[in-house]
């Protein structure tokens, strides 16, 4: 018996399924193998706390390098703060999403990266209140 060949009282029944079973399958493993596709517009929660006497810090416990952050395009950070200063956020290079934008005591905004770069953001009237977010 040839085992590549079907017996001969076996019918094929819909002779197309099987390509299409196949190229379903090949779509689905594809898409979810993609990385983008998984972390594309998570939201990111920083924290603005008071470091020492008159400096402020960015707080990040949940990620690893708490000066850095590295996401995707179309993630939003989000800065809240608890203090009760006002911070204005300057970026380098200018005109990354944040530069200009506000935080009033007690308060937040939210920033959309919606291209790639790289961006140091730095509190006007804090400037130790810097870090970096890659976007990629």
């Amino acid at each position: 018996m040839n085992l590549h060949t079907p017996p001969e009282n076996t019918k094929i029944l819909f002779p197309g399924l099987t390509l299409i079973v196949g190229i379903l399958l090949s779509i689905v493993l594809v898409a979810c193998s993609s990385s983008s596709i998984t972390y594309q517009g998570k939201t990111y929660t920083i924290t603005i706390k008071p470091a020492s006497a008159g400096t402020y810090t960015f707080d990040q416990t949940n990620f690893v390098n708490q000066h850095n952050l590295t996401i995707v395009m179309n993630d939003t950070v989000t800065i809240s703060n608890s203090t009760d200063q006002t911070f204005t956020f300057v970026t380098t290079p200018a005109g990354g999403p944040p530069d200009g934008g506000k935080v009033g005591a007690k308060g937040q905004t939210s920033f959309q990266f919606t291209r790639t770069g790289t961006w140091t953001i730095k509190s006007k009237e804090h400037p130790e209140l810097e870090m970096t977010i890659v976007v990629q």
